[in-house]
């Protein structure tokens, strides 16, 4: 499948509200955050574009190190390497990485040790739900 990674703006943001409502129901981000996230000025939305967005990467430069906030492909796209390329466009910023994913996404897991990700911490009730996360982090900065 082919497709571009550029970042987004906020023409994107509909969309973008519509694939989190998709992947995560009760946790996605509502059009309203999304607005609000972008306008501070270390936060960046990257997206999978063939002419519409079938996929977006929401993260925070935090100076040496990035946080992966959010993370999501539209189900009718998944499967074609689109999470996998988004990320690997954040690596080539050459900073450490960590985020946060359910204990129950073995999918998302398994993607994130394959790029050489190692879990760190678990964190007890981390989402809304009541719901375990697992960090995990991935070193790019030698220094």
């Amino acid at each position: 499948m082919q497709f571009i990674i550029r970042e987004a703006n906020r023409n994107d943001l509909i969309r973008i509200a519509e694939i989190e409502r998709l992947s995560f129901e009760f946790e996605g981000w509502g059009l309203f955050f999304l607005e609000k996230f972008l306008e501070i000025p270390y936060n960046k939305i990257i997206v999978a574009d063939n002419g519409e967005i079938l996929g977006y990467c929401a993260f925070s430069d935090e100076g040496k190190v990035i946080h992966i906030k959010s993370i999501a492909v539209h189900p009718n796209y998944r499967n074609n390497g689109i999470a996998k390329t988004l990320i690997k466009e954040i690596i080539k910023l050459k900073k450490d990485i960590y985020l946060e994913v359910k204990v129950s996404n073995q999918i998302a897991i398994k993607l994130y040790e394959s790029l050489g990700f190692k879990k760190i911490t678990t964190i007890k009730k981390f989402y809304s739900n009541g719901e375990d996360a697992y960090r995990y982090y991935l070193k790019c900065n030698s220094k």
